[in-house]
């Protein structure tokens, strides 16, 4: 919490990836804190902001009431939270994270962030409008959050007939809503030239969920190996501008770097040749969950 987390996805990416340090026993700190009582602590915090008084739940944006995006009930906050409760089901073994992971998806479906039949998932709604009209904006790390979410809960809850046509919804979305000749593209602000420092990043965290539902969802593998597989090849042949000519650019879609580099376009292709380079391998989160059930993280 602070400066860097006003809202509640700010918070939501700090449990994130404290439950990522869990499941892979990154080195615990010098803290009486474990990893996995982080991701819970974020976990229990943004539970109690769940609010069930307007639109028959979800979360909005900011955390303070008086925040302009207090009453904005968006996607990324809700796909987060989906994400983090479907993970700590997994690796506690706890229902009650299960539990609340089902009922965030199935509210964001009733909501509409995540269209029926075509998965297509939209920035927010309104609160103070009822939830009944949608900001339809479509950015690539919103499905990408869900989609893994939904794998994890496939994977964890071995209910094939209700998650595998989620699954295999949102990667649909994802390969159309987000692919240009095969290469990952943020459609709604990078053929225009206007993504912000966030956006640029967006492509990074949708590469990253494909590769990890690969990794959980065999059956995945043909359709997302064949996006990480053209996008690697596209990102890298954009990787030759700087001084030691190994900076990336942003854009995927033509030969060589469109000269906007930075942080956030290495990031993109760095996640996205790490997907091919595991090449959807076989996850430990079970071996993981085990672990955590006795202890071990």
């Amino acid at each position: 919490m602070g400066q860097y987390a006003k809202g509640n996805n700010d918070q939501l990416w700090w449990g994130i990836a404290a439950i990522t340090a869990a499941e892979v026993n990154l080195t615990q700190p010098s803290s009486d804190v474990s990893w996995k009582q982080m991701a819970i602590n974020v976990y229990d915090e943004v539970n109690d902001r769940w609010d069930s008084a307007t639109c028959n739940g979800g979360l909005g944006w900011q955390i303070s009431p008086g925040a302009d995006g207090f009453h904005y009930k968006n996607a990324i906050s809700n796909s987060l939270f989906f994400q983090l409760a479907a993970r700590l089901g997994a690796v506690t073994g706890d229902n009650q994270y299960t539990s609340r992971a089902t009922t965030v998806w199935y509210w964001s479906l009733s909501v509409g962030l995540v269209e029926k039949g075509s998965y297509k998932v939209y920035d927010g709604t309104d609160a103070k409008k009822g939830c009944v009209d949608l900001d339809h904006d479509q950015w690539s790390y919103n499905v990408g959050v869900y989609l893994y979410g939904a794998a994890v809960m496939l994977n964890h809850t071995n209910d094939s007939a209700t998650w595998s046509p989620h699954v295999n919804g949102l990667i649909g979305a994802a390969q159309a809503g987000f692919s240009n000749n095969g290469a990952l593209v943020e459609t709604m602000c990078e053929p225009k030239d206007t993504c912000n420092a966030d956006q640029v990043s967006f492509k990074a965290c949708l590469a990253r969920w494909l590769a990890a539902t690969a990794a959980l969802v065999p059956s995945s593998r043909g359709t997302t190996s064949r996006m990480l597989q053209a996008s690697a090849h596209a990102a890298l042949a954009s990787c030759n501008a700087g001084l030691d000519n190994g900076k990336c650019g942003m854009s995927w879609t033509a030969p060589g770097s469109d000269g906007k580099t930075g942080v956030a376009q290495q990031m993109a292709a760095v996640e996205v040749v790490l997907g091919v380079v595991s090449d959807g391998a076989p996850s430990n989160m079970s071996t993981r969950a085990r672990r955590a059930r006795l202890g071990g993280v």
